[in-house]
């Protein structure tokens, strides 16, 4: 079943905001969700509880047909089969909020690809709306909670340093500060499938699959410190970072 709701003004006028989709198995969690969402100003279509994975496709389909839409799931909720499938989903561009209870779940933390995490502790309509608008922005949200157990779980690497071209290492700096591809491309000047190609290749030569897990290592083995000094130096500026 889903739900959808805008937003009334005061006058009784109607404003719509950006659409937000909720994959949520848990009905109490789903529907405070929704009124958040709806508080914070966005359209929401809710989708649950489910068996298996066919409410989630219904969501994803949801969120590709929204321009500019975010779905949002519960980490809880998501199995081998789900994230195949917000692999996919997210592959095609769709941009995925995940709501984490422990952040301590390092290891399905970093198996997810998405726009984004959330905490539910503590989770309020300006907390939700601020996370949303970030991922809408192309930037990447991750409670400094994750950040913190991403890195600690990150061990030191003893394998031969990482080598990056000078344009990977820019890359890097970027995905760090949370850029999107698209956002990268502009920032250096470069097409799109140019910034992914130079996203996969950090990637790949950092030996993670996802962004999440490659700044979490970028920063723990000190990397991203050798890659801002290296572009200081470049820019024949000190670094401040």
């Amino acid at each position: 079943m889903t739900v959808q709701t805008d937003v009334q003004d005061a006058d009784g006028s109607h404003r719509t905001g950006s659409a937000v989709v909720l994959w949520v198995r848990n009905p109490i969690e789903r529907m405070g969700l929704l009124g958040l969402a709806h508080t914070a100003g966005h359209d929401v279509t809710a989708f649950g509880p489910a068996t298996g994975t066919d409410s989630l496709g219904a969501a994803v389909a949801a969120a590709a047909r929204g321009d500019g839409a975010v779905l949002v799931v519960a980490l809880r909720d998501v199995g081998p089969g789900e994230r195949t499938l917000l692999e996919r989903s997210a592959a095609a561009g769709t941009r995925l909020l995940v709501i984490v209870d422990d952040p301590a779940d390092v290891a399905r933390v970093a198996a997810v690809r998405c726009s984004g995490f959330l905490l539910s502790d503590g989770l309020d309509a300006e907390r939700f709306g601020r996370a949303l608008a970030r991922v809408l922005a192309g930037e990447v949200p991750i409670p400094p909670q994750v950040a913190h157990h991403l890195l600690a779980a990150v061990p030191v690497s003893e394998s031969t340093p990482v080598r990056l071209t000078p344009r990977e290492q820019q890359t890097l700096i970027l995905l760090v500060d949370g850029l999107s591809n698209k956002q990268i491309a502009k920032r250096l000047g470069v097409s799109g499938h140019g910034a992914k190609r130079l996203v996969a290749n950090v990637l790949a030569k950092l030996d993670c699959t996802n962004r999440t897990a490659a700044v979490a290592r970028a920063l723990r083995e000190g990397v991203y410190e050798h890659c801002v000094r290296s572009a200081a130096r470049t820019a024949g500026v000190p670094s401040e970072r």
